[in-house]
């Protein structure tokens, strides 16, 4: 998630590459894309554990 974080602020500084809805570049899309799945991923496990442990 960390590096998709990095990724999405560096295509800001880039200036190069088509632009889509909010301004963004694919490369945001896809990391944009890559941390809700690491948000989703990250919430399951935690509820799964949690709920593991009851």
């Amino acid at each position: 998630m960390l590096y998709s974080l990095g990724r999405f602020g560096l295509e800001f500084l880039r200036g190069d590459g088509a632009r889509y809805l909010f301004n963004w570049t694919s490369a945001q899309w896809s990391s944009m894309g890559m941390i809700v799945i690491a948000l989703v991923s990250a919430a399951v496990l935690t509820l799964s554990t949690r709920t593991a442990k009851n």
